[in-house]
């Protein structure tokens, strides 16, 4: 990509700022979200423990398949991964296709098992077949997972706003934490599951209006598709060499591993499909989810090659227009739709709504974590009675560490091969552990400590 000539940068690179139109959509999201978390603390029955985990396990399948959904794609996904294909290719398309697969292991092997143990924090298995030790472990090494992941989701959607207001970043991520804590501690999982599945149809309708209107704008696929090719954005790296990034065998391999860890041990994924009445429903759920993710990370994927397509001849990092590549998708939005009424509050809306359901969602699951395997052993018939209100101190307190994290990941580059590198630290034993107990017989405790 090359520098801009003047005339080029006059055209391409001057951006808009929110419009009232913007905050009119992005307020109305807000708003619903916070209204039903109010709704399900205050004026839905009273809820138990059980009630404010797992719904009762009484949930229907297409709130969960969305709410899976958003919250494991998440605002991050609309920001990074077009901006990952745009400075590096599209070989990270690849993932839509290998995520079923994935998915598939998933529902014939390990997630009939899980359920019918009737868990409510996934680790409660590594005890039953290991012992109360490993549990820890494994908890613990969920919690160090979801370290450089939480942030992120705060650290995202607030950058998209702060291009598009001119406010700091600080301010947007203090809010949307407030926002996130008050509704997910107040509602509990149910609340949880409505807000994701609003803005679940928040992010499908993003994606997809901004895949049309960008095809659109480009003058159709087939240019898009020939700049693409023309600069090797589709070309395929089939070297063998590991620690060469993005070819056919990091991602191939890598990503395979990533999401069969992602859907096994993850207390968020596996504490929504617990959530479910049979293991049919289960089942079903999870491929739904599967087909969303699909269709979301396959637009974003397309949204990044039609941004390279806008800014192949006018690159707004190297001209000094934006600080940092994460920037580039929220800056194609200020500045292509600049005279299109309601489009960038339509997309920040829609960064907005899947971080807010992957924060939530982090929020609720790392709470059940915490208090089932480190709080709960510790208290007494007296205070157990309680327990609700310690989940939700719990809650808070996870947001609160959240806000401060989010200024050491500003310095860290771009957010997601920070994510990704960074929980596969845990990932990886995580994931040793969950398999180690299903696909083996003679394993005990002692070999899965030395195994990690």
């Amino acid at each position: 990509m090359n520098n801009c000539s003047m005339d080029l940068q006059e055209h391409q690179l001057q951006r808009s700022t929110f419009q009232w139109h913007d905050y009119v959509l992005f307020v109305i999201m807000v708003l619903i979200s916070v209204c039903l978390g109010i709704y399900h603390g205050y004026f839905s029955k009273k809820q138990s423990v059980n009630d404010y985990l797992t719904g009762s396990r009484k949930m229907k399948v297409i709130p969960i398949a969305f709410s899976l959904t958003a919250s494991l794609v998440s605002g991050v996904s609309m920001v990074a991964l077009p901006a990952d294909v745009y400075n590096f290719g599209a070989t990270i398309a690849l993932i839509p296709i290998l995520v079923p697969m994935a998915l598939l292991f998933c529902c014939q092997y390990v997630l009939p098992v899980l359920y019918n143990l009737k868990l409510t924090s996934i680790y409660e298995y590594i005890e039953l077949r290991f012992d109360h030790r490993m549990r820890l472990i494994s908890s613990f090494l969920y919690i160090l997972y979801m370290v450089p992941t939480l942030p992120a989701m705060l650290y995202v959607p607030a950058l998209s706003l702060s291009q598009g207001t001119g406010f700091s970043v600080h301010y947007f991520t203090v809010a949307l934490s407030s926002i996130c804590i008050f509704y997910t501690t107040v509602g509990g999982f149910k609340a949880v599951i409505s807000t994701d599945t609003l803005q679940f149809i928040f992010m499908l309708g993003t994606n997809l209006g901004i895949m049309f209107m960008g095809v659109w704008h480009s003058g159709g696929l087939n240019n898009i598709y020939q700049s693409s090719l023309e600069t090797g954005r589709l070309d395929l790296d089939f070297d063998l060499d590991p620690t060469k990034r993005d070819t056919f065998w990091t991602i191939g391999i890598g990503f395979m591993t990533y999401w069969i860890q992602n859907i096994v041990t993850n207390q968020t994924c596996m504490q929504k499909s617990f959530s479910l009445p049979t293991v049919k429903k289960m089942k079903k759920a999870v491929m739904l989810f599967g087909l969303g993710f699909f269709i979301i990370t396959l637009a974003n994927i397309g949204f990044g090659l039609i941004i390279f397509d806008e800014f192949k001849d006018c690159d707004p990092i190297s001209s000094g227009k934006i600080r940092r590549p994460d920037e580039i998708a929220s800056f194609y939005i200020l500045s292509v739709t600049k005279h299109l009424p309601g489009i960038a509050g339509l997309y920040i809306s829609g960064v907005f709504s899947g971080s807010l359901s992957s924060m939530s969602a982090a929020i609720n699951s790392l709470s059940c974590t915490i208090f089932k395997d480190f709080v709960s052993f510790n208290l007494n018939e007296k205070w157990k009675k309680h327990s609700p209100t310690f989940i939700r101190l719990i809650g808070v307190m996870i947001g609160l560490i959240s806000i401060v994290l989010v200024f050491l990941l500003e310095n860290l580059g771009n957010v997601l091969p920070t994510i990704v590198s960074m929980g596969g630290i845990a990932a990886g034993p995580m994931l040793g552990l969950f398999i180690l107990g299903l696909f083996t017989i003679t394993a005990n405790a002692k070999v899965a400590l030395k195994l990690l």
